[in-house]
C-alpha cells in the first residue's frame, strides 16, 4: 500500500491541503495523520540552513586574511538547532512513505526550504511537486490532480540554490574582508543589501546637496467674447522676480492671438491588479505599514484562505484565473455593494490584456482576494484586505472617460498653455479613491470645464505671479524603495542598459522587505517618521567601499544583471557561468580590502554626545548610553519609555534641547485613552527614566 507524505512549508497550510484532500484526518504532535494513506506535515519556516565557515572548515573559524575568501567546494548543511525536533518527524514520517510531495509555498524559497530538508535527510523516494496559488480546497485538489514530478521544477531549485550559495559566498567573504580591514569592527556586506543601501545613500546625498530655488509661474486670464480661459506661461522656470514683472508689464491688457486648439476623447483604464511590492507601496502610504508588516499582514490573509499568495511579482493573471475572478466578484460583491455598483463581469475576459498577459506571469498571478467572506479580521488585516479588495473590483469598471482641450495663446511672443478637462464617465473612479494608484489622472495646472474657443484673437485681461518653490528628492519610504528595488531600470540613465534591465529588480518580491529590516536592524539605515534615513554609520561604508575597485559592490545595477542571470537560470541555464561571476568577485573583494586601512570609529553608530562627560553616545537592544561606561560614566537612558521607543531624532532633541516635540503616547491598557505630553531630560537623570511635561507648546 502506497503511503503519501505531503510537506507544506508552514502548518496552516499543511491543514489547509489535509481539509481538502483527506476526508477524515487527525492532528498529532508536528504532523497530520489523513485518510487514503495520507500523511501531512509541514517545514515551519527554514529547518535546514548553510552551515557557518568554520563547521564547514575549521581553520575559517578564525577572521583572518590568510583564510580569505572563503569558498566551499561544496556547500555543507545543518539543521537549525530550535526547529530540529519538527526536523525529526519529518525524517522519522519519510521512512514510513512510499511517495513525498513537496507543497512548499509555489516559488524559489519554497523549493530552497523543501529541498534543503530533502537534501540534508538524504531523501531517496520518489518526489512529486503540488504547485498552487491558492489555499481553496477546489485549488489544491486540483493542484494534486496535476503533480508533476519533482525534475520538472529543476532549474527553479538550481535558481535557488545559486541565490542563497551566492549571498552566502559575497556577504561572509565580504563582511569578514572589511571587518578585518577596519580592526575587528563589524561591517555587514552583502550581495543585495549593500547595493540598496547604495539607493539611499545616492537618495540622501542629493537631498543634501540639494538648494531650494524660487521661481515665478504665470497664470494669465484672457478672454474672447464672453468666453474666458486661464493659461500657464509655457517657458522656462522664470527664476527671477523682476523678469516676471516684466513679462506681466507687457502683456497685460494687451491682444493676443489662440494659435492652436486640440480636443481628444481620453480614457484611463483601471490600475492593474496588485503585486506585493504595489501593496507594499500603497500600505505604507495610507497607513505608514513597514514592507515587513504589510508581508506579515498579507501572510496571516493567505493562510486565512481570504487572498491568494501574496509574495508574487505579477500584476497580471492567465486565463485559469479569469473563472476565479468571476467567482469572487459574485461572493463578495453583496458585502461590498459600492465597490460592485455597475460592476460587469464582461470586462473581466481573457481578451483583455490588462488583466490576461501569461508571458508576466512568472511563478504566481497576481494578489487577489478568495471567492469567500472574509471574517473576524483584525484592524490591520482588514485594512490590506481592503486595498486588495477594491483594486480588484475596479477590474469590473470601465474606464474613466474625459475631454480634453489643449489651447495654445501666444501674445507679445510668449507662449502660454492650456489644458482643460471635462468627465464624461466616471468609470473606476467612481468607486474608489483612486489619490493612492499611479493612474491618478489629476494634474496641478489642470482646468475644469471646458471653454468655448476658436483659432483667432483674445485679451489679456489679468495676470497673476505665482510664487513657486523647487523641492529637494523625496526621501525614500519602505513603499518607494520597494518600489524602486522591483524595477532599477528606473534609475538606469544607459538606455542600453536600461532596456537589458527592464522589469528587473533587485532582490525578490519575497526578499526585498526583508532586506529592508536587516539594513534597519544592523543601523546601516533609520526610520524617521515614515521616511529611511541613512545613518552616518551607512553612509561611511558606502563612501569607503567607493573609493575602491569593488564599487561594484554598491552598484544596484550590478545586482540587476545577477538578478537577470539567476533569471535565466530558472529558465533553464546552466548555473555555473553565474556562481563562476560570483567567486572570481569575492576574490576581488578580498584583494581590494587588504588594500584599506580603516578607522574602526567610522563604523560605530553614535547618537550625539553625552551631557555628562562629552563623549559619543551608542545604542544597544534596551537603551541608548555613553561611550565612556569603561571609563566610569554612567549615563543611560532606557530605549522604551511610557510605552513609546525613544527613535534616534528624539534622542537627538534630548542631547541638544533637554526635550523632544511634542509627542503623542498609547497605554498598554486599551481602556485608556492616548495623551500627548513632550519626554524631558531631567538634569538628574535617575535610573534611565526620563519625565514628562504635558500642555507645553511646540
Amino acid at each position: 500500500m502506497t503511503t503519501t507524505l505531503v510537506i507544506a512549508e508552514k502548518k496552516e497550510a499543511a491543514k489547509s491541503i489535509a481539509q481538502a484532500l483527506s476526508p477524515q484526518f487527525t492532528e498529532k504532535e508536528g504532523y497530520i495523520q489523513g485518510s487514503n494513506n495520507l500523511i501531512f506535515t509541514w517545514a515551519s519556516g527554514h529547518l535546514v540552513e548553510i552551515k557557518s565557515p568554520e563547521e564547514m572548515n575549521k581553520e575559517w573559524g578564525e577572521w583572518a586574511w590568510d583564510t580569505l575568501p572563503m569558498i566551499p567546494e561544496n556547500i555543507q548543511l545543518k539543521a537549525k538547532p530550535k526547529v530540529k525536533k519538527q526536523l525529526d518527524i519529518i525524517q522519522k514520517l519519510e521512512k514510513q512513505a512510499s511517495v513525498i510531495v513537496n507543497a512548499a509555498d509555489s516559488g524559489t524559497e519554497g523549493e530552497v526550504i523543501f529541498n534543503f530538508i530533502a537534501i540534508y535527510l538524504r531523501f531517496n523516494k520518489p518526489i512529486y511537486r503540488l504547485w498552487t496559488s491558492s489555499l481553496q480546497p477546489g485549488a489544491i485538489q486540483k493542484a494534486y490532480k496535476e503533480l508533476k514530478p519533482a525534475s520538472a521544477y529543476n532549474a527553479l531549485k538550481q535558481a535557488g540554490f545559486s541565490r542563497a550559495i551566492s549571498d552566502w559566498i559575497i556577504g561572509l567573504n565580504a563582511t569578514r574582508a572589511l571587518t578585518l580591514a577596519a580592526g575587528g569592527k563589524i561591517i555587514h556586506a552583502g550581495r543585495v543589501q549593500t547595493p540598496v543601501l547604495a539607493l539611499v545613500y545616492d537618495r540622501h546625498k542629493e537631498r543634501s546637496l540639494f538648494k531650494k530655488m524660487k521661481f515665478y509661474p504665470l497664470l494669465a486670464t484672457f478672454s474672447q467674447g464672453t468666453e474666458k480661459y486661464q493659461g500657464y506661461f509655457a517657458g522656462d522656470h522664470i527664476i527671477n522676480l523682476d523678469e516676471a514683472k516684466s513679462i506681466t508689464a507687457q502683456i497685460n491688457a494687451k491682444q493676443g492671438t489662440i494659435t492652436d486648439i486640440k480636443e481628444e476623447q481620453k480614457k484611463t483604464p483601471p490600475p492593474l491588479l496588485m503585486d506585493l511590492t504595489d501593496l507594499s507601496r500603497i500600505a505604507n502610504q495610507k497607513y505608514s505599514y513597514t514592507a515587513i508588516k504589510t508581508l506579515e499582514i498579507v501572510q496571516s490573509l493567505y493562510l486565512k484562505k481570504y487572498v491568494t499568495y501574496p509574495r508574487t511579482g505579477s500584476r497580471y493573471t492567465t486565463a485559469d484565473e479569469i473563472p476565479l475572478m468571476h467567482n469572487s466578484f459574485d461572493v463578495l460583491k453583496n458585502q461590498f455593494p459600492k465597490l460592485a455598483t455597475n460592476g460587469d463581469k464582461g470586462l473581466v475576459n481573457v481578451a483583455n490584456t490588462r488583466i490576461v498577459n501569461p508571458k508576466k506571469v512568472v511563478d504566481h498571478h497576481a494578489l487577489l482576494p478568495e471567492p469567500v467572506i472574509a471574517t473576524n479580521l483584525s484592524k490591520e488585516e482588514e485594512n490590506i484586505y481592503m486595498i486588495i479588495v477594491e483594486r480588484f473590483f475596479t477590474q469590473f469598471q470601465k474606464s474613466m472617460e474625459f475631454i480634453q482641450t489643449k489651447i495654445k495663446t501666444e501674445i507679445q511672443g510668449y507662449n502660454f498653455e492650456s489644458t482643460y478637462k471635462q468627465p464624461l464617465s466616471l468609470g473606476w473612479t467612481a468607486i474608489i479613491n483612486s489619490e493612492d494608484d499611479e493612474n491618478d489622472t489629476k494634474e496641478s495646472n489642470d482646468f475644469t470645464g471646458i471653454p468655448k474657443l476658436i483659432k483667432g484673437g483674445v485679451s489679456c485681461e489679468d495676470v497673476e505671479i505665482e510664487e513657486k518653490e523647487t523641492s529637494a528628492p523625496a526621501a525614500y519610504t519602505d513603499g518607494s524603495l520597494i518600489q524602486m528595488m522591483s524595477n532599477i531600470s528606473n534609475k538606469i540613465s544607459d538606455p542600453i542598459l536600461k532596456a537589458k534591465l527592464k522589469d528587473c529588480g533587485i532582490g525578490t518580491s519575497a526578499t526585498r522587505a526583508t532586506i529592508i529590516k536587516k539594513l534597519i536592524d544592523t543601523e546601516y539605515l533609520a526610520y524617521e517618521k515614515k521616511s529611511i534615513t541613512i545613518t552616518n554609520k551607512g553612509i561611511n561604508v558606502i563612501e569607503i567601499l567607493r573609493t575602491t575597485n569593488i564599487s561594484l559592490l554598491t552598484s544596484p545595477e550590478l545586482t540587476a544583471e545577477w538578478e537577470k542571470e539567476l533569471e535565466q537560470v530558472r529558465n533553464g541555464k546552466s548555473s555555473k557561468p553565474f556562481m563562476d561571476g560570483i567567486k572570481k568577485f569575492a576574490n576581488l573583494i578580498v584583494d581590494e580590502a587588504k588594500k584599506l586601512n580603516l578607522d574602526s570609529n567610522d563604523f560605530t553608530q553614535n547618537y550625539g554626545k553625552c551631557p555628562k562627560c562629552g563623549k559619543n553616545i551608542l545604542k544597544n537592544k534596551k537603551s541608548y548610553y555613553c561611550s565612556g561606561y569603561n571609563e566610569g560614566c554612567k549615563f543611560f537612558i532606557w530605549s522604551n519609555q511610557y510605552n513609546k521607543n525613544i527613535t534616534p531624532k528624539m534622542m537627538e532633541q534630548l542631547l541638544l534641547k533637554g526635550k523632544t516635540n511634542i509627542l503623542s503616547f498609547s497605554s498598554k491598557n486599551e481602556t485608556k485613552s492616548s495623551f500627548k505630553a513632550k519626554l524631558i531630560l531631567p538634569e538628574n537623570l535617575d535610573g534611565g527614566r526620563l519625565e514628562l511635561e504635558f500642555g507645553a507648546k511646540k
